[in-house]
């Protein structure tokens, strides 16, 4: 007898998990069929004594409020869902702060300071071409010291490779890129990095209107 009320326990338990939790109307039927049931029985004397049913009863509310219980704590966390994905979720919104003239002025300033002092500092040269480059967009003077750090330093991979950026993506002098790629990997033949970027050329290039043509059919 009692495998038996512990397998129907169980089953009820198993039921009120996967179906009566889902139908709260069917749920409520039930509960009031267990009711009568249990009147029924207590007026016939049915085989089981009234602590049994009692407890198989107080089983199967249990397994009921455990069920409500887990409905509230995922309905609650559902309702939670929004809020905790406005906290997480980076705004669409953004501003885009204006240029800091002033800070611009005073950064040409010192690097102009510093290249009056060492004329023939190739890294100088070239940092000073880089800040005019991408913050100034002063592209002839840009060009200029990059030539300049050039002329200072010819086996300066950094000042070649930046060099040919700027020839691919400003002057779109593709047969001038290259050049300038080449010369930045013999320079340095050990970076994988000088190697890399003309790599880069050449695959977004596709070697059209470059010193090497790919040759489709092999």
């Amino acid at each position: 007898m009692s495998k038996i009320q512990q397998d129907m326990t169980l089953t009820f338990v198993w039921l009120f998990q996967q179906v009566f939790s889902e139908t709260p109307t069917l749920m409520v039927y039930v509960m009031l069929l267990l009711a009568i049931f249990s009147v029924q029985s207590t007026a016939e004397n049915v085989s089981f004594d009234v602590i049994q049913r009692q407890g198989f009863t107080q089983n199967v509310v249990t397994a009921i409020v455990l069920v409500s219980d887990k409905e509230s704590e995922k309905e609650e966390q559902e309702d939670q869902c929004p809020k905790i994905r406005q906290q997480l979720v980076s705004p669409l919104h953004a501003e885009v702060e204006p240029d800091n003239h002033e800070v611009h002025f005073r950064t040409n300033l010192v690097y102009q300071m510093h290249i009056d002092e060492q004329p023939n500092n190739s890294l100088f040269l070239t940092n000073y071409a880089q800040f005019l480059h991408l913050v100034v967009k002063d592209y002839d003077r840009a060009e200029e010291y990059f030539k300049r750090a050039i002329d200072v330093e010819p086996q300066d991979a950094e000042a070649l490779g930046l060099y040919a950026d700027f020839l691919w993506k400003v002057r779109n002098d593709q047969w001038g890129a290259e050049e300038m790629y080449i010369q930045a990997v013999e320079a340095d033949t050990k970076n994988p990095f000088q190697v890399s970027k003309y790599a880069n050329f050449l695959w977004s290039t596709g070697g059209e209107g470059t010193c090497f043509v790919f040759d489709e059919s092999k």
